[in-house]
């Protein structure tokens, strides 16, 4: 996985919480549900992104499948020269395996959560009187919050998807390894972050479909000249 992605990510995320978490904080809580949008937004802002990176992390598991395993390499009496060291093929995948299987998990778990709570908080969003509350404002909050996550994060694994092609295209440029290592890690790149891509594209485009629509604000009518008085 990139690690450097993440971390990018991670700050950011946090202050989207805190901003669902005072979402319509001056607004009148008259039906007590305002607390109630603000947790399910909340956790379904973290467990949406939790699924979208795990499952990001079963892909960029199995595309590691592409890249070759290199030889152990050991050191001549100098201590400089390396010398490959006797290998026995492709060498195991049990690591690659460990970890396919707990981001699954992973992806499964926080997809349960996301389920669970997207159904009660739809339940919330139906109820009467909703429309115009401070539990809508919360809602409202998660919403565009989500999409601005989502949307960083289609920004970013484009650029390292894009570097992932480079990579494919100039091995020597990029890298001080074998050129078919090279190829082969920008192709496993490329692939796991253009599904992080979509999968990002995918969620800011069913959020998006949330925003409230626009009020329209009736304008009153021009007022009639005065007469003119001599």
């Amino acid at each position: 996985m990139n690690v450097a992605l993440i971390s990018f990510v991670i700050p950011i995320a946090v202050a989207g919480v805190i901003l669902i978490l005072v979402a319509g904080r001056r607004d009148a809580d008259v039906d007590q549900r305002r607390t109630e949008a603000r947790y399910l937004g909340a956790v379904c802002f973290l467990a949406v992104f939790v699924t979208l990176f795990a499952a990001y992390g079963v892909v960029a598991q199995l595309a590691s499948f592409i890249v070759d395993r290199q030889p152990a390499r050991g050191f001549n009496f100098d201590g400089v020269s390396p010398i490959p060291l006797p290998s026995s093929g492709r060498g195991s995948d049990d690591a690659i395996w460990r970890g396919t299987v707990q981001a699954a998990l992973l992806t499964a778990a926080a997809a349960g959560v996301l389920v669970f709570h997207q159904i009660r908080r739809r339940a919330l969003i139906s109820t009467p009187d909703f429309s115009g509350s401070a539990a809508e404002r919360a809602n409202t909050a998660y919403v565009y919050v989500t999409c601005f996550i989502a949307a960083f994060v289609i920004l970013v694994a484009a650029a390292y998807g894009i570097y992932g092609i480079f990579r494919v295209v100039a091995p020597g440029v990029t890298g001080f390894q074998d050129s078919d290592i090279e190829r082969q890690k920008g192709i496993a790149q490329a692939i796991s972050l253009a599904a992080l891509g979509l999968g990002a594209l995918a969620i800011f485009a069913l959020h998006w479909r949330e925003r409230p629509a626009p009020v329209d604000t009736p304008v009153a009518p021009d007022a009639p000249p005065e007469p003119i008085t001599i």
